[in-house]
């Protein structure tokens, strides 16, 4: 399995697993995200959340709404004040946040678009259609999208934070020379 879908099957076992608590079923869950993802995993089911760690990133599953944010989630992207949180995932340059909150869809875009410009961010793009929006901003390196869904009554927000990198073996493009006067 790739490297990306290891997190689909970790989500699919902890809904599955949503009321397990022994350790014994921890390290079925750890067995069997390790098959899937090649690496050594670490499951933590206490408490309401299933945490996944494996050497490919981490993934927090709480249905609730209490799962945590990565300890290095950037502080300059905003999160919806008051929603809950569903799930966090990190890999490597990339997190991705699934929140739901009661707010209108286009409140919630709003906030947004006015908290990342806050934030140094940039727009690049707005898109609105019957069931959603969708905005992406801009930050240097770093690409944010809030995908704001309308959900029989609940608006759910996917965030998802991006650092790009050089493609391996570039060196970034070398500095612009000033011009000649």
């Amino acid at each position: 399995m790739s490297g990306r879908h290891w997190i689909w099957a970790a989500l699919a076992v902890a809904a599955l697993c949503g009321a397990c608590r022994e350790k014994a079923e921890e390290a079925a869950v750890e067995a069997a995200i390790a098959r899937e993802s090649g690496g050594r995993v670490q499951a933590d089911l206490s408490g309401g959340q299933v945490k996944i760690k494996t050497d490919q990133g981490e993934t927090t599953y709480a249905p609730d709404g209490t799962a945590s944010l990565p300890a290095d989630f950037p502080k300059d992207v905003f999160v919806y004040p008051g929603a809950a949180l569903i799930s966090s995932h990190k890999q490597e340059h990339t997190y991705m946040l699934n929140l739901q909150t009661a707010d209108d869809a286009r409140k919630v875009a709003d906030a947004y678009r006015a908290a990342m410009k806050d934030q140094g961010w940039s727009e690049e793009n707005f898109a609105e259609t019957t069931d959603g929006i969708i905005v992406e901003f801009r930050n240097e390196n770093r690409t944010a999208t809030a995908n704001i869904i309308k959900d029989e009554g609940r608006t759910a927000i996917m965030v998802f934070v991006q650092t790009e990198e050089p493609a391996s073996g570039q060196a970034p493009p070398p500095p612009e020379e000033p011009e000649a006067p």
